[in-house]
């Protein structure tokens, strides 16, 4: 499961482009003044980052009850999950006329269970738990991979948009990006859920 935010400053930028836009900014002209230059490979950075919640038991049923209740919430459902992975945007200006943003950083962080007596366990259960956690690992990261590759797709369409002297309408234009980049990664994040059954179709069952 995962969910994305975008920084804050995105936000912001659009707000301060709107009300400028009804003090009549928006009437300069709008014309291309230049074409960015994209650097040939993205230069977004990935940063993958680790939090655990504690589940303990001496059987199956008894740790999937801790991860049932132990798990991570979606805020937006209410729904409790084994896993979850949340990302986060963060933008960088490129240094040109209208000073645009594209995607600078994605930050993924991973929650994940952790078996504390895995230890004290049968070996039978210790290597089901193992199997386990590397198959829902490997699903989160999937939810990565996705989030980073719709930024990187993101990035080129910003690079692809000519600049132009009207600075009020480009990032209206950027905004508009920006939204449809969100509908589609949330999209292919619920089909990506939908299709390995939230990672139990490859191996992430318990």
């Amino acid at each position: 499961m995962t969910k994305q935010k975008v920084e804050s400053i995105i936000v912001l930028s659009i707000v301060a482009v709107f009300i400028l836009g009804f003090l009549g900014v928006a009437a300069v002209p709008d014309h291309e003044v230049e074409t960015l230059q994209y650097p040939g490979v993205s230069e977004i950075e990935l940063v993958e980052k680790y939090e655990y919640y504690d589940v303990y038991g001496f059987t199956d049923f008894d740790i999937r009850n801790q991860m049932y209740a132990n798990g991570p919430e979606d805020s937006r459902t209410g729904e409790t999950f084994f896993a979850f992975t949340d990302v986060e945007i963060e933008t960088k200006d490129i240094d040109a006329t209208c000073a645009p943003y594209v995607p600078g950083v994605v930050e993924v962080t991973y929650t994940l269970p952790n078996w504390k007596n895995r230890n004290e366990a049968d070996p039978w259960l210790q290597d089901t738990w193992d199997y386990f956690m590397e198959s829902l690992v490997a699903h989160e990261r999937g939810h990565g991979q996705i989030a980073l590759r719709h930024q990187q797709e993101l990035e080129t369409l910003i690079y692809n948009t000519p600049v132009t002297n009207n600075c009020i309408a480009y990032h209206i234009r950027l905004f508009g990006l920006f939204i449809d980049a969100s509908k589609k990664i949330n999209q292919n994040q619920i089909e990506f859920d939908f299709e390995t059954n939230h990672g139990q179709a490859d191996g992430a069952r318990f």
